[in-house]
């Protein structure tokens, strides 16, 4: 995409925002939300962005050279094109 950033330029080592993350507290995710809680131990580490729904997701993905691609509620999530399309390194968790 065009508001991507050369992979060498960007400043996230890694990243992930989405439901379950750190600041979700619903219960409809509760199997997926326990072990999202675990990123919440990677957030105090140098250029990682790690947390809930974020209004400039896209933008951080195209700032970001790895993003982690966590278990959905079912068995694919979106998330992986996602970061593909953002030119991200996918982790997949």
């Amino acid at each position: 995409r065009e508001n991507n950033a050369p992979y060498e330029a960007r400043y996230w080592l890694l990243t992930w925002y989405g439901n379950g993350g750190p600041g979700s507290f619903d219960g409809v995710y509760e199997e997926v939300v326990n072990w999202r809680f675990k990123l919440a131990s990677l957030m105090t580490l140098k250029n990682v962005a790690i947390g809930g729904s974020h209004e400039s997701y896209e933008w951080i993905l195209g700032e970001s050279r790895y993003c982690l691609v966590p278990k959905g509620m079912g068995y694919w999530t979106h998330r992986l094109y996602e970061v593909l399309i953002a030119g991200c390194i996918p982790v997949i968790l």
